[in-house]
């Protein structure tokens, strides 16, 4: 449909689930969670554990951004 776009992005493994907003005025209101939905305190953890897969992620929602 015209007009529409995606708002967030949802990132979930095994032990995180993250959502990320796509606009850059909200990119610094991400969630991020664990496998029993708790509010993880030190994100850095979650980006550590994730960094490769994110990067790929990030890499492949390009494709979409045409």
């Amino acid at each position: 449909m015209a007009g529409r776009y995606w708002d967030s992005l949802c990132y979930i493994n095994h032990h995180y689930k993250a959502v990320f907003p796509l606009q850059s005025y909200n990119f610094l209101k991400q969630t991020v969670t664990d496998e029993a939905d708790r509010e993880i305190a030190n994100k850095a953890v979650f980006f550590r554990a994730s960094q490769n897969d994110l990067a790929l992620v990030m890499t492949e929602i390009k494709k979409f951004n045409k």
